[in-house]
C-alpha cells in the first residue's frame, strides 16, 4: 500500500468511527476523536439519551439528565402509563394512577372493548 493509500484508509477509518460515535450505531472509539469531535459526540449522546428517556425506547441513563429533564421524563412516563391503561395497549401500572385517573382509564378501556 502506498503512503497516499494508507492515508486515505486512515481517513476513512476515522470518518467511520466518527459516524459511529455520532449516530450511536456501531463501535465508537472516543480516544480516536479530536477535542471538537468529542464535544459534538458528547452532545449527540446526551440528546439521544434524553430522547430514549422521553420515548421509553432504548436505554435511558437517568443520571445523565438535568433535574428539569428528569421531571419532564417522569411526566412523559406517567402519560404513557395513563395511555396504556386507557387503551389496554402496552404495560399499565394502575398503582401509579390517581383515583380519578383510574376511573377515566377504566371507562375509556371499557368503551374500547365495546367498540371491538
Amino acid at each position: 500500500m502506498t503512503a497516499s493509500e494508507a492515508e486515505r484508509v486512515a481517513r476513512i477509518d476515522h470518518e467511520q468511527n466518527l459516524l459511529n460515535c455520532m449516530t450511536g450505531f456501531g463501535e465508537c472509539d472516543h480516544s480516536l476523536l479530536n477535542p471538537s469531535e468529542v464535544k459534538e459526540v458528547s452532545e449527540l449522546e446526551r440528546e439521544r439519551n434524553l430522547l430514549s428517556c422521553q420515548t421509553g425506547h432504548g436505554l435511558c441513563n437517568r443520571q445523565l439528565l438535568s433535574s428539569t429533564e428528569a421531571r419532564e421524563v417522569s411526566d412523559f412516563e406517567h402519560q404513557r402509563n395513563i395511555l396504556a391503561c386507557k387503551t389496554g395497549n402496552g404495560y399499565c401500572d394502575a398503582s401509579l394512577l390517581s383515583p380519578s385517573e383510574v376511573e377515566v382509564a377504566d371507562a375509556k378501556h371499557q368503551r374500547n372493548l365495546l367498540a371491538l
